[in-house]
Parts: structure tokens; C-alpha cells; sequence
């Protein structure tokens, strides 16, 4: 998602929200289905959140008529699980524009802990701030595979985790950043991973803006990062149909920026930024209220996506990647080594 914390989402949304998912923390035997007075408030309430946060007005109304047209005419009342019912308003929401940023949550909470345990940070200290694995390949390329971009709560620590992280590429000759499956984060430490592949002045990202507020926000790099910047390493993003929001940004603003060559599928066309809303102890609604605009095409991968510059499956990228790394540093990086242990290594795989 994008810059504002008080519009930002738990980055668990994030990650079901390219799936098409609902997120349901429960059995199922525990579910009730919903009285008339609660499915009224339910629908109600996200009518109100819907044409007051949506990105234009107008889509907002028509999202709002649908779901009123549909509790009115007794669909929603059909339904008995409430889990379903989400999937059915998170389906009707997304039927007006495709906009992959709105769903509808159920989640039951948990029972009470007796224990003085902590809960666990799963997008911070639990995953590495979405850092999962990095390794350096033979032929000397890098691979970073970065699950999620993490949230706003943890920016600072995620930092320190880039910058720990990075370190293990300060030698590479080559670097493939994996985000296939990575269904977004914070669009800051999007912008301070990014940071460390330019020399020079910050550079403007994106821009985003707010209809229910008027507020309009920026997203740029920084020009100094603690450690070694990696402005001349040859990238390679690995994407696939499940990259969405903030993980599509890092492609994209790259792609756009000249700076790595996207290959696999084109990506989820998340494009929005959003905010979340509970509407009760059980359900709460994510909703589509930031345009974004990338400072380079002025446009937005909303609804088209990120064309990779080599399509292939997602399954392959990998596999393409690392053989274009390789045969990129058997012919600029003899210098430092023959082409012959490229080749070598090209035949292996």
C-alpha cells in the first residue's frame, strides 16, 4: 500500500488481496450466520466507507447501489456463512472496476491468551521485514527474494534489515530481486531498497492523492543510505501474476527508471493505494482510496499491470534470469573473468 499511515493496511491484507481472497481467522464450525439488524449495519456502514473513501465518486456510488440494491433484494440474506458473505461482497465490490485493492475481511478473534507471550510480529522480526533469502549464486550473482515489503510500524527496523541484507550483494557482479507471490507492503521501503541502485540527488517515485481529503503525498528515494550503493549492479526483477501493490511498484518504477530488466508474467495491476476499516468485532472492509501517478509515465499500472520486458512463465523466471545475468557478464565483465566460465556455467543449466 502507499504512504500515509493512517491509511495504511496490515500487510496481511496485502498478501491475500491479489488471491482474490478472504481472510478468516477461524473454524468454521464457529461461524454464525448473520441477524437481519447485523447484515444491515454490516452493508450499511461499508456503503458510507465506500463513497467517502473510493478513489472517484463516482465509482464509489456505484459500488455503494450495488451492495444496497443486493441487501435489499435479499441476496446477502441467502447467505449463512459469513466468511462466504465476505467473498460475495469483496466479488460484487471489485465487479464495478476490477479494482483488486477492495475486500472484505471476516475475522473472528482469537480466544484470549491466559499467557503473558507477546504476539508475533509476522511482517517484521518473524520474516525478516519480508527479506527471506539472499545468497549469492555461482558466476558470482546475487539473489534476493523479498516475500512482502513489510508496514509502516516496522519502517525503521526494515531499514536496518535492507541494509544488513544488502551487504551479502557488495562484491556481486549480477543481482536477481525475486517478488513473484509478493503481495505488496509499505511503498517507503519500496523507495529505500530502490535507494540503494542510484549515485546522485533522490529521485521523485510516485505521487498519490486522496479525493476524501484533498491530500497529496510523494514517495522519492534517498540520496544517502548507510553502507555501499549498488547504482551500476545489473538488476533482474522476477515477477509473476501474483505480484501486486507495492511489490508491482518496485518493478515498475525500476522498469520505468531503466535501471533492471523485469522478466516472468505481467503482474496483478494493483495499483492503488487504500485504507482499512473495521466495521465490527468480526468484519472490516479494505478500500481503494489513493490515485497513484508515477512521476516518470504519469500514468499507473492500475488494472494493466507490469509487461515484463522478457515474458515467460513464472515458474521460468528464475531459471531466464539467471541465464541472461550470465551471458550479460560473459560479454561486459571480461575483465575480471574469461567468458569460458560463463559458458561453463550457462551449459549447466
Amino acid at each position: 500500500m502507499k504512504k500515509l499511515k493512517s491509511l495504511l493496511i496490515n500487510t496481511v491484507a496485502f498478501l491475500f488481496l491479489v488471491n482474490g481472497s478472504t481472510v478468516v481467522f477461524a473454524q468454521k464450525n464457529l461461524q454464525k450466520a448473520l441477524k437481519p439488524n447485523e447484515l444491515n449495519h454490516l452493508v450499511n456502514t461499508m456503503s458510507r466507507l465506500v463513497e467517502h473513501y473510493y478513489i472517484t465518486l463516482a465509482e464509489g456510488k456505484k459500488m455503494s447501489h450495488l451492495i444496497q440494491h443486493n441487501l435489499k433484494s435479499g441476496v446477502y440474506s441467502k447467505i449463512s456463512n459469513p466468511a462466504d458473505l465476505a467473498k460475495r461482497l469483496t466479488k460484487d465490490l471489485r465487479s464495478i472496476n476490477g479494482d483488486l485493492h477492495m475486500n472484505v475481511f471476516y475475522n473472528i478473534p482469537h480466544p484470549k491468551k491466559t499467557s503473558n507471550v507477546p504476539r508475533l510480529n509476522y511482517e517484521g522480526e518473524w520474516s525478516n521485514f519480508g527479506l527471506q533469502e539472499a545468497k549469492v549464486l555461482a558466476g558470482n550473482v546475487g539473489y534476493l527474494k523479498v516475500k512482502h515489503f513489510t508496514t509502516w510500524s516496522n519502517f525503521e527496523n526494515a531499514k536496518k534489515a535492507v541494509q544488513r541484507t544488502l551487504k551479502t550483494f557488495s562484491n556481486t557482479d549480477a543481482l536477481i530481486v525475486d517478488v513473484r507471490n509478493n503481495g505488496g507492503g509499505f511503498e517507503e521501503i519500496v523507495a529505500y531498497l530502490i535507494s540503494y541502485f542510484f549515485d546522485g540527488k533522490r529521485i521523485h517515485l510516485s505521487d498519490y492523492y486522496c479525493r476524501h481529503d484533498g491530500n497529496r503525498t510523494s514517495v522519492w528515494t534517498s540520496a544517502d543510505v548507510p553502507g555501499k550503493k549498488l547504482p551500476k549492479l545489473p538488476i533482474y526483477v522476477l515477477v509473476n501474476k501474483k505480484t501486486g501493490s507495492a511489490a508491482e511498484s518496485f518493478a515498475y518504477m525500476l522498469k520505468h527508471l531503466k535501471r533492471a530488466t523485469i522478466i516472468g508474467e505481467t503482474t496483478a495491476g494493483a495499483g492503488n493505494g487504500a485504507s482499512y476499516h473495521t466495521i465490527s468485532e468480526h468484519f472490516a472492509i479494505n478500500i481503494a482510496c489513493q490515485q497513484t501517478i508515477n512521476a516518470i509515465t504519469k500514468t499507473s499500472f492500475e488494472q494493466v499491470g507490469v509487461i515484463p520486458h522478457i515474458k515467460t512463465s513464472g515458474s521460468d523466471a528464475f531459471s531466464r534470469s539467471y541465464r541472461e545475468a550470465l551471458k550479460h557478464l560473459k560479454e561486459h565483465n571480461t575483465k575480471k573473468i574469461h567468458p569460458s566460465h560463463y559458458e561453463k556455467l550457462l551449459k549447466q543449466l
